[in-house]
């Protein structure tokens, strides 16, 4: 927090103004997302393994006893099916947010790269504007590099609040 007192510009007063500048921070906490859950090789799903070992997991299945009670089957099946999942196929790392990562610095390098070439061309042709002696262009080359981009106003507002758009409309 920054606490300033300033005088006003009233001499009849002997009151002061405090100026007060407080700086919050916000916390930010990770979200864990399936953090319990492991992440499954699935590339080798492509390959002739897993073939081999359906039949070991069909076998598994069937030694499962029905019960009365339908949720601690399906936990049987769950389980069975999850411990064979992680024996044949395996677990993989998280890699997606690493390229993306490494995507967003390429575009932020190539964006400094056009942003510095095009600041180039702009310099370049102010500089031949003044060695040819082309004072008005040169000028507005200046003047366009000290006041940036300024899109013209295609739209206007009546007073009973319509908007016009119409390039004729608007001049009269």
């Amino acid at each position: 927090m920054d606490v300033r007192s300033i005088r006003g510009n009233s001499a009849i007063s002997d009151h002061f103004l405090v100026r007060v500048k407080i700086h919050f921070r916000i916390s930010v906490e990770k979200q864990r997302r399936n953090s319990g859950k492991k992440r499954i090789n699935r590339d080798i799903l492509k390959t002739d393994v897993v073939k081999l070992n359906q039949d070991r997991l069909i076998e598994e299945l069937q030694r499962i006893n029905q019960e009365s009670d339908i949720n601690n089957t399906w936990e049987k099946v769950e389980q069975v099916i999850e411990d064979t999942s992680e024996r044949i196929l395996g677990n993989t790392q998280k890699e997606k947010k690493q390229n993306m990562q490494v995507n967003k610095e390429k575009q932020k390098k190539t964006l400094r790269m056009a942003r510095r070439l095009r600041e180039k061309q702009r310099v370049t042709e102010v500089e031949n504007n003044n060695n040819k002696n082309n004072i008005k262009a040169f000028f507005e080359k200046i003047k366009n590099v000290k006041t940036g981009y300024r899109p013209k106003t295609l739209m206007i507002r009546k007073d009973d609040g319509t908007i016009i758009t119409d390039k004729g409309k608007i001049a009269n």
